[in-house]
C-alpha cells in the first residue's frame, strides 16, 4: 500500500483523516499476496496471518492447509475435500480471497470463496470446464485485470481466461498464447512489476518473463527476457519475492526414480536485475542439492515466505510425498528445516494477509 504524505492539514481535513484511513484499511487491510502469486509484497508484518495451501494430486480431490502462525512446523494440516480430482495448480486471489484449484481429471477450474475459512468438506462456489485444455498444470491470477493464466505444457501454450469468477459450464480461453521457447510448467504473476514469470520444462530449462502480460494477444508471443539456468535438467516450480528480491526455481533432476537425490533448488539474489533483461545461460547465486534425508527426487513447486524474520522456502516434494522447508539463505546439501509427510503434493501457494 502506498504511503500518503500530508505537508499541510487544515482542521476540516484533519477531521476527515480517520474516515480516509478507515476506507484505505477496508480496501487493503485484508490483502493477501498482493502480487497475485507467491510474492508477499515486502515489509510484511511477521505476525500477519499466513496460510500455506497445498494441492494434492490424488484421485479423491483434496487440498491441505497449514496455518503458519499456529503450526510453524507443519504438524497439523487441515485436509479439505474439494472434489478437484488429480489436483494441480492452486492460487488465492489477494483481495477477494477466492481460491482457484485445477482438477486434471475433470479438466476444470474449481473456485472456492473465502479460502481462509474452508470447511473440511468444502462447497464449490463455481466451476468451469476447460475447452481444449487436457493437461492443465499451474495457474496464476492477475486480480487487477481479472485474468487467470493456465499452463498447458504438451502444446507449449498458456491459456488465458477473463473474469474467471463469473465463468461456468464449458469455456474456451479468451486468449491462447503460443510459446516458442518450450513447454510451460510453473507460472508466477508478479503484480508489483506487472509481469508473468514462466518456467519451461524439459530441454528448454529456461525462465521466460512477459511484461504487461494482459496486453498479449492470441498467437505466438515473445518474452521480454529469457535465460537458461546453468546445470538444470527439468525446471518445474518458480516463485519470486519483491521483498527479498529473490527468485527461486526447482529442478526435478534427470532421474525418474522416486528415491533419486539429483533434484535442485536454484536461488537467485538481486533477482529483479536478472528478470529485467537477462539472457543466455546464468548460474544461480546458490543451489540447494538433494541428499539421503531431503531427497529432492521430485521438487515440483515452491513458494517463499518473505515475512520479516522468516525468509523460508516451502517445496512440494511430490516423489517423496513431502513438504520441505528451507531457509532462503541455505545452499548445498543443507538440511531441511521442515521435513513432513504429505499426500502427493503437486502445487503450493502461500497466502499472507
Amino acid at each position: 500500500m502506498e504511503t500518503m504524505s500530508f505537508t499541510k492539514i487544515n482542521f476540516r481535513k484533519f477531521l476527515a483523516l480517520p474516515v480516509i484511513c478507515c476506507s484505505v484499511f477496508m480496501m487493503t487491510g485484508c490483502d493477501g499476496n498482493d502480487d497475485g502469486g507467491d510474492d508477499n509484497g515486502g515489509g510484511t508484518n511477521p505476525d500477519a496471518a499466513a496460510r500455506l495451501y497445498v494441492s494434492n494430486d490424488v484421485t479423491a480431490g483434496q487440498l491441505s492447509i497449514y496455518d503458519l502462525n499456529t503450526d510453524a512446523t507443519l504438524q497439523a494440516p487441515k485436509t479439505v475435500q474439494t472434489t478437484a480430482n488429480k489436483g494441480n495448480g492452486i492460487a488465492v486471489a489477494p483481495i477477494s480471497g477466492h481460491l482457484f484449484q485445477v482438477s486434471r481429471d475433470e479438466r476444470a477450474i474449481l473456485v472456492f470463496a473465502d479460502a481462509a475459512k474452508l470447511a473440511d468438506n468444502a462447497t464449490v462456489t463455481s466451476k468451469f470446464k476447460l475447452t481444449n485444455v487436457t493437461n492443465a498444470r499451474d495457474i496464476a491470477y492477475d486480480e487487477a485485470n481479472k485474468l487467470l493464466y493456465i499452463s498447458k505444457p504438451n502444446d507449449s501454450t498458456i491459456h488465458v481466461f477473463s473474469d474467471p469468477l463469473a465463468l461456468t459450464g464449458e469455456v474456451a480461453a479468451t486468449k491462447v498464447l503460443k510459446l516458442a521457447g518450450g513447454k510451460p510448467w510453473a507460472l508466477h504473476f508478479d503484480s508489483k512489476n506487472n509481469r508473468l514469470l514462466v518456467a519451461l520444462d524439459e530441454a528448454a530449462r529456461s525462465i521466460e518473463v512477459y511484461n504487461s502480460p494482459s496486453s498479449l494477444t492470441t498467437g505466438k508471443v515473445t518474452p521480454t527476457a529469457s535465460f537458461k539456468i546453468a546445470g538444470a535438467s527439468r525446471l518445474h516450480g518458480i516463485a519470486y519475492s519483491s521483498a527479498a528480491n529473490a527468485l527461486v526455481v526447482t529442478d526435478l533432476g534427470a532421474s525418474t526414480s522416486a528415491t533419486a537425490t539429483d533434484g535442485k533448488i536454484y536461488i537467485f539474489d538481486n533477482a529483479n536485475t536478472v528478470l529485467s533483461g537477462a539472457s543466455g545461460e546464468i548460474s544461480a547465486t546458490r543451489t540447494i542439492t538433494g541428499n539421503a534425508t531431503n531427497l529432492l527426487s521430485g521438487p515440483v513447486e515452491v513458494t517463499i515466505d518473505d515475512r520479516e524474520g522468516k525468509n523460508m522456502i516451502y517445496v512440494a516434494e511430490k516423489s517423496a510425498n513431502k513438504i520441505l522447508g528451507f531457509k532462503l539463505s541455505d545452499t548445498g546439501e543443507a538440511a531441511a528445516t521442515i521435513n513432513v509427510a504429505a499426500n502427493a503434493p503437486e502445487s503450493v501457494f502461500l497466502d499472507i494477509r
